[in-house]
């Protein structure tokens, strides 16, 4: 290891020391707070309660003065003692063992991961069927102007990898690129369907198809003549996620496995001026989105057990660009990707190694210490006070939420919040207890199986309500892998033998396959849902999800069109696939 790998790594160091004191200290601050006036000094913090026994019954002394404070006193101190809908957090003290894995991998991730098994083992050479002429090619510009407001006015916004305000008019403006082909590759297999494509003599796959020929060939250019920036990097990311909808594996691990080899190598680049700058954070964005696919495609194959390469950490968390924070879009956009960045790197607070934890997510680890559980759900837990109030969504992984509390309808916002949740469900899942045995005490400190099983039913409920609310906002956004995987897990706490657990699971199971259904449009046809106009969400309904990327006389991005909608072959395998789970489970 060289000198300045040692200092850059001693600066890694000191960084998550100083993030976990930060979270740490949030959590005090949080802890602090007056839960009546949302104020850290006020005279709430020094009611106090005296109860006392006599030969006359229970004496009671408060020093509240009034009714009314003596009203939010008994309210607050009475939930303190209400466990029905609460799991108080456990402590460290609860003891120290190595818990058993009961549910490695669930049932339905075998379903999918099946498919990534099988496309690995797939034709690198699928026929495109098209040759080049003016018509194709005058037509392929104007669809890849088409998907790149798809993609800066809805997936764009979930994962910001490129600014938005540096790179959409960068990419109108340079339609033949590298970085815009494989962008338009990709998009064009997306469920993402919100710009006009009627008038067009290709289809929508050909038309895709063409422009990801059409990367290929830049890509094969750019990396014989220059050395690989982060702009190549992010194509390769494309490009390796087109080839999983188009089912072709061999190719999107190479393209996937290539990106990884360059952007965990990838120096930092010195600020020496805006564009240096611009470059710096589109690497740091491409390095967790890359380390996230590195992972998945580890997870995915039988031969490995060894995590340790995607848990390679990096020295910086994404931060918003001087022009990202100028929009309310764009900045809260940038703060919801950072805190799924922080959630997927928590691992890397807990000083493990080996990529321990990474197996224990993959599947592969038979035991995990308490410890380790109880480690990493304290991050996880003040990982929660880093996100903006106003983006946060539910009370967290302890508590059960109303469906009322979840009022938010930014997609983005949305979304983070339910990786938040499925990140903590993954988590207590895997260690539950067979949830047919009874679980006695649920509210447990002690860190194990009983203890999980509520905990994830908590999670579950959240997810649910979160994900229903997405796909009233943007159903495109909703993830139907995440929704299969929820369902999986709910038709297992559904056979618990805790009857109000169990009656929450079976209106989850109820509410998740109904947007599974919705997803895959089982039983309804061709017919579909237009995304909600409310003229009360200016900023987030559906008619504005693109305005801050489209002119007033160019905004085609406003809903879903009418006309026949392309279904990559990936979603096509996954519908059969999840159609055949829910018969076979008497779900469909």
């Amino acid at each position: 290891m060289t000198e300045q790998h040692r200092l850059l790594n001693a600066v890694w160091v000191l960084k998550q020391q100083a993030e976990r004191l930060q979270l740490q200290l949030s959590q005090i601050k949080r802890e602090a707070t007056c839960r009546i006036c949302n104020q850290l000094n006020c005279q709430h913090n020094s009611w106090s309660l005296t109860i006392s026994s006599s030969n006359r019954g229970i004496h009671v002394e408060t020093s509240v003065k009034t009714l009314s404070d003596l009203e939010k006193f008994l309210k607050e101190g009475l939930a303190s003692f209400d466990t029905q809908n609460t799991i108080r957090s456990c402590s460290d003290t609860g003891g120290r063992r190595m818990l058993s894995v009961t549910y490695p991998i669930m049932k339905i991730e075998l379903l999918i991961n099946d498919i990534f098994i099988n496309i690995q083992q797939a034709r690198t050479d699928l026929p495109l069927g098209l040759t080049f002429n003016a018509t194709l090619d005058q037509q392929a510009r104007l669809f890849k102007h088409l998907m790149l407001q798809n993609f800066f006015g809805c997936l764009g916004t979930l994962s910001p990898v490129l600014p938005i305000p540096v790179y959409y008019p960068k990419l109108s403006n340079d339609l033949d690129s590298l970085l815009t082909c494989a962008l338009a590759g990709l998009i064009g297999y997306t469920t993402c369907n919100h710009v006009n494509l009627t008038g067009f003599s290709f289809t929508q796959r050909q038309l895709t198809e063409y422009c990801q020929s059409i990367a290929k060939k830049k890509l094969k250019e750019v990396l014989f003549e220059q050395e690989p920036t982060p702009e190549v990097c992010c194509a390769l990311l494309f490009m390796s996620l087109s080839s999983i909808l188009n089912l072709n594996g061999r190719e999107a691990q190479t393209y996937s496995s290539l990106c990884w080899q360059i952007i965990s190598r990838m120096k930092p680049i010195p600020p020496d001026n805006y564009d240096a700058v611009i470059q710096e954070q589109v690497r740091i964005r491409a390095f967790y989105l890359s380390r996230y696919y590195e992972f998945i495609f580890l997870k995915n194959s039988k031969i490995t057990s060894d995590f340790t390469n995607a848990a390679i950490p990096i020295y910086h968390l994404p931060e918003p660009l001087a022009c990202e924070m100028t929009d309310q879009t764009t900045y809260q956009s940038i703060c919801c990707f950072r805190f799924i960045v922080r959630i997927f790197s928590s691992p890397s607070y807990i000083n493990e190694k080996g990529g321990m934890i990474f197996g224990y997510f993959g599947g592969v680890v038979n035991h995990i210490s308490s410890a380790s559980i109880y480690a990493l759900e304290q991050v996880l837990v003040q990982l929660l006070d880093t996100l903006p109030p106003e983006l946060r969504i539910g009370n967290g992984p302890f508590e059960y939420t109303r469906e009322e509390e979840v009022k938010c309808t930014i997609p983005f916002a949305l979304r983070a919040n339910a990786i938040y949740y499925v990140y903590w469900l993954n988590l207590q899942s895997k260690i539950m207890q067979s949830p047919q045995q009874n679980s006695g005490d649920a509210h447990v400190f002690r860190i194990g199986e009983d203890r999980a099983l509520m905990i994830a039913s908590v999670c579950l409920d959240t997810a649910t309500k979160i994900y229903a609310r997405l796909a009233d906002v943007a159903l495109c956004l909703v993830e139907a892998y995440w929704l299969a995987a929820c369902l999986d897990i709910a038709k297992l706490i559904s056979t618990t033998m805790n009857q109000p657990v169990q009656q929450r699971a079976k209106m989850d199971i109820a509410i998740l396959s109904g947007l599974l259904k919705r997803k895959f449009g089982f039983g309804v046809g061709q017919q579909r849902r237009l995304l909600p106009k409310d003229d009360n969400d200016s900023m987030y309904s559906s008619h504005s999800q693109c305005s801050s990327v489209t002119s007033s006389h160019d905004s085609l991005c406003t809903e879903d069109t009418h006309h026949e909608i392309f279904s990559a072959p990936y979603f096509e395998q996954l519908k059969k696939i999840m159609g055949k789970y829910m018969v076979d489970n008497k779900i469909l």
